[in-house]
């Protein structure tokens, strides 16, 4: 009887084990699309400026077009939140489509995003974060239910 409660509690371990490996490079995999999808979108929202103002020296980028695509890109698959700074002198937050807030701010600004990180913005810049929450982990005990990624785009060499 000892040989088949320990057989049964080796076999239940192994189970369990598979199972949060398993678990875990699903949310692995997970967690670099999103970050490719803030990557994309953070590249793709940069390319809409105002033509006329760029000749003239500045970067003024079109929110309209920018959240339009960004909303294209995500298709309602996670909530996101894109920063936009340029030089007209706002920084202008979207939530899901809609705007937030919209600040003014001068050259360079230091910027704390939703997890509390510091990032220096010295340029024109896109910040869009990614959130995806689910059930992860079919384990209990194992907390994380949301995965969220950051990028940000910066406009180099434009001075």
């Amino acid at each position: 009887m000892k040989i088949l409660i320990v057989g049964v509690a080796i076999i239940l371990i192994n189970v369990m084990s598979l199972t949060f490996h398993a678990d875990y490079a699903r949310y692995e995999l997970t967690e670099q699309a999103m970050k490719n999808e803030a990557d994309k979108c953070a590249a793709a929202a940069v390319l809409y400026f105002n033509e006329e103002a760029y000749g003239e020296g500045e970067l003024l980028l079109k929110d309209e077009d920018a959240v339009a695509t960004v909303e294209g890109m995500l298709n309602k698959k996670c909530t996101w939140q894109m920063h936009i700074f340029d030089d007209s002198g706002r920084h202008r937050t979207y939530e899901d489509g809609k705007l937030k807030t919209d600040t003014a701010f001068s050259y360079p600004y230091t910027f704390i995003d939703e997890a509390g990180h510091e990032t220096v913005i010295e340029q024109p810049a896109v910040i869009v974060t990614v959130s995806y929450e689910s059930d992860f982990y079919r384990l209990n005990g194992v907390p994380q239910k949301v995965i969220m990624r950051s990028s940000m785009y910066t406009v180099n060499g434009r001075r």
